[in-house]
């Protein structure tokens, strides 16, 4: 019997509660030793096959000769569709997918790494960044607490250790995606995004229909390291679409703005900035306020950032003459007064702001002149991702 992940770690917490604790990073390392303690005797293949959920994986992979590679031996990974995957895409679609064994096999292949083997422990640590299939196509990998989505569906059936590598079952299809143009691709993702504004994403549904999108992006627009594009991603950047439903004042945004007013301004000798109206809680009236951070290029993953936050300044009122984007390039100066004509305020204490505020770690999935796209996680909860997806600034 194969078990979902998160009662893998739930039985594994009960084992260990009082030695080791199920807290903070704990969790991963839970995951890790109920893989490395499963005992093996089985091929990927073998697995299959005396799996009735997967008969209809197991036809289509001997109609297109997969099945030997997945009997060899080796260290590989399979998303394994079940039965019901297959279904979903229709009977006259299944029948004709076997009679095309190229079309077929390009699918197969979209499913398999065949030279890494990625239980949960190493998915759930790469969330924010990509896999590379066998047929050369990227898999988007994201997280939501010990949830792990990849392009956006989620394994259901995690880690199912085989002599020559592992298995994850999911719950549909996977299907690579036609070749198209960055520009259509990018197109798609801030139509998305447009159609989102505003609305909040408590269960991760919104973040993660678009996986599939930022999986084909990459495919056609690979990332250097955030290092060698620090140039493109320093720049100010206004939000299409953010997590929060900002329009209910959540994270303390006036409710009665448009999220087109939030921005992230990025300086290439370290420094970031939230720039959001915001409403004073005690007069009821609108400030801008500048969440002001550091950060560092993470030596651990060469997509991401590491971000610190120290102050949290504003200003009393909306400037007259300037866009909120300016703003932070004048605080940096130590000019805003006398370009604003306006009080500077502290709208939170800045030992607040480093004890509540913290940081995290800024995944930049994918920038260019034009678009960039975000994933975020805080340092006192790294369990929980959150996609932005942001447009640069036209001066």
């Amino acid at each position: 019997m194969t078990i979902p992940i998160h009662f893998k770690y739930f039985l594994l917490c009960l084992l260990t509660l009082g030695l080791l604790g199920c807290g903070g990073e704990d969790k991963d390392q839970a995951l890790q030793r109920a893989y490395q303690s499963q005992a093996v005797n089985y091929t990927v293949l073998e697995i299959l096959e005396n799996d009735a959920q997967f008969s209809t994986l197991v036809a289509a992979l001997k109609a297109t000769n997969l099945d030997v590679a997945l009997a060899q031996s080796g260290r590989k990974t399979l998303f394994a569709p079940t039965n019901s995957a297959f279904s979903a895409l229709g009977e006259n679609t299944v029948n004709a997918l076997l009679q095309d064994p190229e079309t077929l096999k390009n699918i197969l292949l979209y499913h398999l790494l065949p030279e890494s083997e990625v239980n949960a422990f190493r998915a759930l640590k790469a969330a924010g960044t990509t896999l590379a299939s066998g047929n050369g196509i990227l898999l988007s990998v994201n997280r939501s607490d010990q949830r792990l989505f990849i392009n956006g569906v989620e394994v259901t059936d995690a880690d199912n250790k085989a002599t020559n590598g592992v298995l994850h079952g999911i719950n549909k299809v996977l299907l690579p995606p036609e070749r198209r143009s960055v520009e259509e691709v990018k197109n798609d993702i801030l139509m998305l995004a447009e159609s989102y504004k505003g609305i909040e994403d408590t269960d991760f549904t919104l973040a993660a229909s678009f996986e599939p999108l930022l999986a084909e992006l990459l495919t056609l627009a690979p990332q250097v390291p955030v290092a060698q594009r620090i140039g493109l991603v320093a720049q100010p950047w206004k939000q299409v679409w953010g997590p929060y439903d900002y329009n209910s004042g959540q994270q303390g945004v006036n409710p009665d703005i448009s999220p087109d007013e939030i921005f992230q301004v990025i300086f290439e000798d370290g420094y970031y900035y939230n720039v959001t109206p915001l409403t004073n809680a005690e007069t009821g009236e609108e400030q801008i306020g500048m969440l002001r951070g550091q950060f560092a290029f993470d030596s651990k993953n060469d997509q991401c950032l590491n971000v610190q936050f120290t102050q949290f300044p504003g200003l009393s009122s909306r400037p007259a003459d300037l866009n909120l984007w300016q703003l932070p390039e004048l605080q940096e100066a130590g000019i805003i007064a006398m370009q604003t004509g306006l009080e500077s305020v502290e709208i939170v204490p800045d030992f607040v702001v480093r004890l509540f505020f913290g940081g995290g770690t800024l995944c930049e999935v994918y920038t260019d002149e034009t678009m960039r796209i975000s994933i975020s996680t805080e340092d006192d909860n790294p369990y929980f991702t959150k996609l932005y997806v942001l447009t640069k600034v036209e001066n």
